[in-house]
């Protein structure tokens, strides 16, 4: 996955997939998106949270 740009956390694309986290120890989150072609995150496929 590549780095991409992000309002907050940290995101990284490739292809049709965006992992994108926020925070860091218990309570931060990671989101899997599908990513739309014009730049965006689409679809959520999964959220995680560490405890």
């Amino acid at each position: 996955m590549q780095i991409a740009v992000s309002g907050s956390g940290s995101r990284y694309v490739d292809g049709d997939l965006e992992w994108w986290t926020k925070g860091s120890g218990p309570g931060s989150e990671g989101t899997l998106f599908r990513h739309v072609a014009n730049g965006t995150s689409g679809e959520s496929i999964e959220l995680c949270t560490e405890f």
